[in-house]
This record gives structure tokens, sequence and C-alpha cells, in this order.
């Protein structure tokens, strides 16, 4: 019971259910009821079976980064804006804690990368449906857009560049072939829309993703089947140019238009931000309002995470946002590398080299953008952290099994 509440916060947390069926009872509130009454159970939960928290390197920083945030705001002296943010970033803690101890198998892991590619893909339903039937709904220039957190064109080719190679991890560890088809048109689909949300960084994040599941993927033996997916996957890239190049402000893909000479005006003014605050940054959310001081007349966010972090909280925030992704990549590249070498763990392999190109392909993509509250983002940092609790557990079960794919039998073992 408290996996399936877990797995309900963390589909809501991504596809916010009032925005794509409005009238539900609690409204906007309805992530914050779910998530009281998972985080009530699960500790619980927790308490009663006198199992501790899986001891993760990254939990500190996430903790020690979220009262850098309420440190950040609270400069101005603004109680109820620090409020608020540790309101947010306590969401996003909440969500972090659940899933990262959701996993007891590598089915778990499967289920927890299942929930964020559905949640995506009724996000991309969602999408679509305004595309084709409320266009006044959507923005100038056609793009593509879905609703809640992703309704924006970018923020909605972020959720389709993390989600592929997740749904390609499930691809390759389905069992039957009629999922494999479901995965393998969810990718297609996912692909097309994001050509579709016509955003340069989310596409190139988009492509690296695609093309790095394909070229590392263990479950495509065939060298010649692989080289014509990444041959079609290439076709289909070039193909998607013309369509993104038919936004309005875009001249070319890498730059040269008031769209990319913006960003770099930006960029630059965010660089002498963090020379001038450095000790608490300029304010969390500040970073438009001070634009000002620094010559640029556009109120515009900083179009590159890490930037605006530091320039929001100062070094300590950048720093800790650093220590985050550095931490969880360093640990899942040790579960692959273990997990690649044990033919038991070879599912558990897939799920975290899935979850190791969805972080890449997301810091791809936050170089052009700002997205360090982003739903997907905490959820791809609790899956990781979920795999690498997971993995400990069980090499550190003497004489227990290996983790074994759903559907086999643990072979015995002799003592």
């Amino acid at each position: 019971m408290v996996k399936i509440l877990c797995y309900l916060t963390l589909f809501t947390s991504i596809a916010k259910p009032p925005s794509i069926v409005p009238g539900l009872p609690f409204g906007e509130n309805v992530f914050f009821v779910l998530a009281s009454l998972t985080i009530v159970a699960f500790a619980m939960d927790r308490f009663m079976r006198g199992m501790p928290l899986g001891k993760l390197p990254q939990r500190k920083y996430v903790y020690a980064l979220v009262v850098v945030y309420a440190l950040s705001i609270a400069q101005s002296g603004w109680f109820g804006g620090t409020i608020e943010i540790l309101a947010i970033w306590a969401k996003i803690a909440i969500v972090f804690t659940l899933v990262v101890d959701a996993s007891d198998t590598s089915r778990d892991v499967r289920r927890l990368l299942f929930t964020v590619v559905a949640a995506v893909t009724v996000l991309a339903w969602a999408g679509w449906h305004m595309y084709l039937y409320e266009p006044e709904l959507m923005q100038a220039q056609g793009r593509l857009q879905s609703v809640g957190n992703y309704n924006l064109s970018n923020s909605f080719a972020l959720a389709l560049t993390v989600a592929s190679p997740l749904a390609f991890a499930l691809l390759v560890t389905a069992r039957g072939f009629s999922a494999k088809v479901v995965y393998f048109l969810l990718i297609w689909g996912f692909a097309l829309s994001s050509v579709y949300t016509k955003s340069r960084g989310g596409n190139l994040g988009f492509a690296f993703a695609v093309l790095a599941s394909i070229i590392l993927s263990r479950g495509i033996r065939s060298r010649t089947f692989k080289g014509l997916l990444v041959g079609g996957a290439i076709v289909g890239i070039m193909a998607s140019v013309p369509v993104i190049l038919s936004r309005g402000d875009v001249q070319t893909y890498f730059g040269g238009d008031s769209s990319a000479e913006d960003r770099l005006e930006v960029w630059v003014a965010g660089v002498k931000m963090i020379r001038d605050h450095p000790l608490l940054g300029v304010g969390y959310t500040q970073f438009p309002d001070h634009l000002s001081d620094y010559g640029v007349e556009k109120k515009m966010l900083a179009h590159n995470t890490l930037l605006s972090v530091t320039a929001e909280t100062g070094l300590s925030g950048g720093l800790l946002f650093v220590m985050i992704v550095v931490t969880t990549w360093r640990s899942l590249w040790r579960v692959w590398r273990a997990a690649s070498r044990d033919p038991a763990q070879h599912d558990l392999a897939c799920l975290t080299q899935g979850v190791m190109i969805g972080l890449v392909a997301f810091l791809i993509n936050t170089n052009f953008s700002v997205k360090d509250a982003d739903p997907i983002y905490w959820a791809i940092l609790g899956v990781a952290g979920s795999i690498v609790v997971l993995h400990t557990r069980l090499s550190g079960e003497a004489g227990a099994a290996p983790d074994t794919p759903a559907g086999s039998t643990a072979p015995a073992t002799s003592h």
C-alpha cells in the first residue's frame, strides 16, 4: 500500500491532476494531501519495520540546498516568501525521500520508471489535445506545450527528453512483445512531441538521449540492427531541423539570432551577479529583477540552471547543486559497472543506464533553461538514489540470492 501511495505521489508531482482534469476534489492541493498521507504512512511503515532511511551522500546536499534557498530569499526580510520557498522545497524533499526508499527489487525500480514515463505520456496527450483542438491556448509560432509545470514549450521538451531513455530502458527489459511495441511507439511519440516544441536545447538533449540509449544498449545484440536504428535516428534528427527553425525568433540552430543574443547578454549579467553577491546571491527567483542593474532591459530567466542557482543563492548554492549531480552520477556509475558484470542483475544494469542517460540529457537541456526545481529532475534523482540503495542492500545481504529479473526464479544457494 505504501508503495502504491509513493507511485501516486510521484505521478502527481509531474502530471498535476487538476491541470489535466479541472474540478477534482482539493483542487491545486491534491498533491499536498496525497503527499502528506504518503509520508505519514511511509514513516509509520519504516518505524514498525525498524528500517532506517537508505544512506546516500547526496541526501545531506539536498537538505542543505533547501536551507540555502530559504536563507537566500530571507535576506530581503520577506518572511512570507521564505515560507513559500520552504513549502516548494519541502515538496521536493518529500518526493525525493519517498522515491529513494521505494524499491526492494529491480521490478520496483521498473515501476518507478514506468510511473515517470506514464506521467510524461499524460502530459504529451494533454499537449497534443491543446495543439489540435484548442489552438488559441497555444503560444505564438505554434509550439507544442503541455499543462501544469510544463505549460512552456522548453519545460515540456525537458520532460520528454528525460523520459525517453527511461522508456527505452523499459523497452529493453520488457518481457512480452506487445509491451516492447508499446514502449517503442511511446518513444516515437515523445520524439515527435519534442520536435514540435521547437526547443533547440530540448531537441539537442533528446537527440543525445536517443542516440546514447541505442548505442549503449545491452539488449540490442545485432550490430546491424543497432546501426540501422542509429541511422534512422540521425535521419529523423536532420528532418526535424526545418520544423524547429520555423520559429519566428530564430534564424540558425546554434545562434546568430535575437533569442541567442538575449541569452548571451543575460549570461554575462549572471556572472556579474555572482561576482557582486557571492555569499547568498541576489535572492531566489530574483534574477530577472536584477538584470536592469547590469544593463539588461528585458526581464528574463538565466536560461542556464547552474548559473541561475549560483546567481540567486550564491556560491554555496551552486556548489551544493553540483555536488548533488556529481555524487548521484558517481553512485550510478558504480552500480552500473557492478550490475553489468552480474548476469542475474541484467535488468538493474539496463534500468541504471537509462537513468544515467536521462540525467546527462537533463544537464544538456538545462544549459539553456532554469530547471533546478523541476519535478522530473527530482524524480530522476530519487530513482537514482533508489537504485543505489537497492544495490547496496542486495550486495550486503550475506548468502542472499542476487536480485533477479521479473518472472525468473532465483537459484538456490548452498551453505
